[in-house]
């Protein structure tokens, strides 16, 4: 599970605009880019609300999902555009019958939304399955997400198939409120599980930074537009490649503790100084003899 570090999760979400070929079209630039994995919402806007039940930013909720969902229809085709580009995809479901639907696409694993991490009747569906869980854990208390791995664990999973994945559900979210040593914290607590971050900032700083603090994955927005329903805080095309590149860069960049000269160094040190007899006089200059002064 999991077998690249940081694994890059690209998240299609509602960003296809209710277009087919776009949504292929993400999948296929994020193969390219080198993600590791995209990743679909699966479900119906009837599974989420009711027509008229909530206003979210000005919009009828009803409205908003029912423009970005993507539909069952699309996803054998997706999956198998994904398989063609080598890079793997997965889902969330936001409904029991939504697991039942993935289990037949043969999905690697899952993701439980921030959302829906105290719908523990969601995650036993999921784990019950043995598939791998991903939980994002976005407004969750720390009591929640234990209740939420619990359940994995009595459903079935063992810990080193569960990840947890720090997260913010501002849309976009400020960088004071990403609180990412929480990351380092839940390594703590929960330290057989994996532990990541679900990225909903302007940018690449947050993911990075999450990284540094030992997060094995790292879930991220894309777009084409940046008027779609996520554009504002989603990855636009001409990003992805430097993206996935600074972060899979960081552990090479963290290295181990390191004093004195590494390999590709050990030619610099003629550029010491040291003691030399010129004409009779002493004086210190460049290149070094190796001894110190």
């Amino acid at each position: 599970m999991f077998t690249k570090t940081p694994y890059l999760v690209a998240e299609i979400s509602g960003n296809h605009e209710g277009s087919k070929f776009q949504a292929k079209r993400l999948i296929t630039l994020c193969a390219e880019a080198g993600f590791d994995a995209v990743k679909l919402q699966t479900y119906t806007p009837e599974e989420m609300t009711f027509e008229g039940a909530c206003r979210w930013q000005g919009q009828d909720l009803f409205k908003i999902y029912e423009k970005s969902q993507t539909p069952r229809s699309w996803h054998v085709d997706l999956f198998k555009h994904a398989a063609d580009h080598r890079i793997e995809i997965f889902s969330s479901p936001f409904s029991v019958e939504a697991v039942d639907f993935l289990e037949r696409l043969n999905v690697p694993f899952y993701k439980i939304a921030s959302l829906e991490i105290t719908w523990l009747d969601l995650i036993h569906k999921c784990a019950s399955t043995g598939k791998p869980l991903i939980i994002s854990t976005g407004l969750a208390t720390s009591e929640e997400i234990e209740a939420a791995v619990t359940e994995a664990l009595v459903s079935g999973l063992k810990e080193k198939q569960i990840a947890l994945l720090k997260c913010s559900t501002s849309y976009p979210a400020h960088f004071e409120d990403a609180n990412l040593l929480t990351i380092k914290d839940m390594r703590g607590q929960w330290p057989n599980c994996h532990i990541g971050y679900s990225d909903h900032t302007k940018g690449n700083v947050c993911s990075i930074t999450a990284v540094t603090l030992g997060a094995k994955i790292v879930e991220k927005h894309v777009t084409l537009r940046r008027e779609s329903v996520d554009g504002e805080f989603s990855l636009m095309p001409d990003y992805f490649k430097s993206f996935v590149r600074s972060v899979k860069a960081v552990p090479q960049c963290i290295g181990g503790i390191q004093y004195g000269p590494t390999a590709r160094e050990r030619k610099n040190l003629i550029l010491r100084r040291s003691r030399h007899v010129i004409n009779g006089t002493e004086r210190i200059l460049r290149p070094s003899t190796g001894l110190p002064l």
